[in-house]
This record gives structure tokens, C-alpha cells and sequence, in this order.
């Protein structure tokens, strides 16, 4: 049985409308991804980020080499 299952399974609202909820969770570890509560949000943040460009309903760790890359797409905008 996936766990998961539960959360992105659609759901019938009224009028009988779909909706289906999906989640990208980005994950930073304290304190081996950070020691300040600050840079701990934007290593999480950019491991959710990561997390939606992999195809979105999924959970990434936090690791240096995403915040290269995400400094790269910034550097491309």
C-alpha cells in the first residue's frame, strides 16, 4: 500500500468537481545543511524548487551542488 496514496488520490468537492492535491517537499537538515534557521529555509527552499523541476508530487534532499545550479539559472535570467 503506498502512504502516499492518500494525499494524491483525487477527491470529489461539491458540484462534483475533481481535485487532486500534490506536494514538492525540499528538505535541509540541521546542522549539516545549515546552523542559522535563515540559511536553513533556502537550502530547503532550493531543494523544493528542485524538487518541482524533477516533475513536481516528489521530495528532494538538500546538497551543495543544487545551489550551484540554481545560481546558474539565476546567472542565465
Amino acid at each position: 500500500h503506498d502512504e502516499r496514496g492518500s494525499v494524491i488520490e483525487a477527491r470529489r468537492i461539491d458540484g462534483g468537481e475533481e481535485l487532486r492535491v500534490t506536494a514538492s517537499i525540499g528538505i535541509a537538515l540541521f546542522p549539516v545543511d545549515a546552523e542559522d534557521p535563515e540559511t536553513l529555509l533556502r537550502h530547503a527552499d532550493i531543494a523544493m524548487y528542485h524538487a518541482k523541476k524533477l516533475g513536481r508530487d516528489n521530495y528532494q534532499f538538500y546538497n551543495a551542488a543544487m545551489e550551484g545550479a540554481a545560481a546558474a539559472q539565476i546567472k542565465l535570467r
